[in-house]
């Protein structure tokens, strides 16, 4: 948090109690370079009492914290995934798929530990229907929460929507929801209104416009992890192309060749094309469809610059490709080569990065390493000591491609610390009045941390919930 304290004037005190992970490589990454109190291996697990603890390589007691943060598997709601998309009632309704799997189990932590507040991430193509299950428990349990779209692109360089869930604990609206009438939708309003959880989603995107420059996000073109990535492309071009299936193999092709026609580039092209380009050299370590995929951002953004120089340093009209300085020099632009072309058409962000992405420096002629593609995802790029090469490239795309974005987070986090403080006052909704801050009384947290509480360190009860009805699973209530 040192990063982001410093960026928005902010002192941030966070103790990390525990992560949850069950890839080896993202334990790796996590024990390295966030070293938490504890490691759980299995999400599915986290209602218990204990679970198995991977640093302490035992079986180790759950905390209970004051935030939960959580990002559950998108695998069933991503429009990126083709093959295990949710249906349209939702993988929740269905019982079935790895994000009903894990957001059961980010459930049971909640219901039985109680966190005073939950941030939530996932797929903006999340259903309806699993949103409104999640709500119903999480307000059954005593929690006010909402949701909201953000995008990484208004916070930073890259295109990343997400839908951000937000929930805080209130034990007068525990006690409401327990009565044989419960909380009916209008009482749900009014308790809403009444809390400082829309405020968050209002401030958070008043602070939409941070600017950063992308080349705080790359290393030096001739740094080891440039070449490094480069090798290994090259070593693995072969098995690439032989893996390429036909159908998608030909489904490129012919966009590729319906882009080139339109951007009058000849077709198939010769090796003269690349090298009239500046491409010669650059290129050779990349499948035949990346690229393709080069030389057409690449003349693209050619012709973008002769078009802004014509125009004599007149200001470049909003959604075109290369962005130009005031003295007209290209600044850098990021593309992915395993991306259809016509989904990058008149776009200045970063596209989002997920696993599979092979983003590209159109300007630099490179390949974005690892480290670079986290980097966009919020992390300091000097913090991630690379230079042992414990951690190969690939893997920390994957890492960055099911990252959150830090710099929504970051703003959500400095959001919610400036309010958490506040009381939420339920008088006049008839449910008695609650001092929110004295329930936040054992966090630690000095006032010069902005009311930020230190996970892990609350001594609050932890209210497992058996046999009540906050006990209720996922698919039970997914049809409320």
């Amino acid at each position: 948090m040192a990063f982001w304290s410093q960026e928005y004037d902010a002192a941030i005190a966070i103790k990390h109690a525990f992560s949850c992970e069950n890839a080896p490589r993202a334990q790796a990454f996590i024990t390295r370079h966030h070293a938490p109190d504890h490691l759980f291996a299995d999400i599915r697990y986290m209602g218990g009492h204990a679970a198995h603890d991977n640093i302490k390589d035992g079986p180790a007691p759950i905390p209970t914290v004051d935030f939960l943060v959580g990002g559950t598997e998108c695998d069933n709601f991503s429009q990126l995934n083709f093959h295990s998309r949710a249906n349209e009632t939702g993988v929740l309704s269905s019982g079935s798929g790895t994000s009903g799997v894990t957001l059961q189990g980010l459930w049971d932590y909640i219901r039985d530990k109680k966190p005073k507040v939950v941030a939530w991430e996932n797929s903006d193509k999340t259903k309806r229907a699993d949103l409104t299950a999640f709500q119903n428990l999480l307000w059954r349990a005593g929690y006010i929460n909402d949701y909201c779209t953000l995008d990484a692109k208004d916070y930073s360089l890259q295109s990343r929507p997400r839908i951000y869930l937000i929930a805080v604990f209130h034990s007068q609206v525990e006690a409401m929801a327990r009565t044989p009438t419960g909380l009916t939708d209008q009482m749900k309003e009014d308790i809403l209104g009444a809390s400082w959880v829309p405020k968050v989603f209002t401030l958070a995107k008043d602070l939409a416009g941070h600017t950063f420059d992308i080349e705080q996000f790359l290393l030096p073109d001739d740094h080891d992890e440039v070449r490094n990535w480069r090798a290994h492309r090259m070593k693995n071009k072969a098995e690439v192309e032989k893996r390429a299936k036909g159908t998608e193999q030909f489904e490129f092709e012919s966009h590729h060749l319906q882009r080139y026609s339109e951007a009058k580039i000849e077709w198939p092209p010769p090796a003269k094309v690349f090298a009239d380009n500046g491409l010669e050299g650059c290129v050779d370590h990349l499948p035949r469809r990346n690229q393709e995929a080069v030389l057409y951002h690449t003349v693209k953004a050619a012709r973008q610059l002769e078009e802004e120089q014509a125009k004599k340093g007149k200001d470049v009209q909003q959604g075109q490709k290369v962005q130009t300085d005031q003295e007209g020099t290209v600044t850098e632009r990021v593309v992915d080569l395993n991306m259809k072309l016509d989904w990058q058409v008149n776009r200045q962000e970063v596209p989002c990065i997920v696993c599979t992405s092979r983003p590209w420096l159109v300007t630099r002629r490179r390949d974005v390493t690892g480290a670079e593609a986290l980097g966009l995802q919020g992390y300091q790029i000097l913090d991630l000591k690379n230079e042992d090469a414990m951690f190969t490239n690939p893997e920390l795309l994957t890492l960055a491609g099911n990252a959150m974005s830090g710099f929504v987070l970051a703003v959500l986090l400095l959001a919610m610390f400036v309010y958490m403080r506040d009381t939420v006052d339920l008088s006049d909704l008839g449910l008695g009045c609650a001092d929110f801050t004295g329930e936040f009384q054992n966090a630690n947290a000095s006032d010069d941390d902005m009311g930020g509480s230190a996970l892990g360190d609350s001594e609050g009860e932890s209210a497992l919930g058996e046999g009540d009805e906050s006990s209720s699973s996922l698919m039970e209530l997914s049809d409320a």
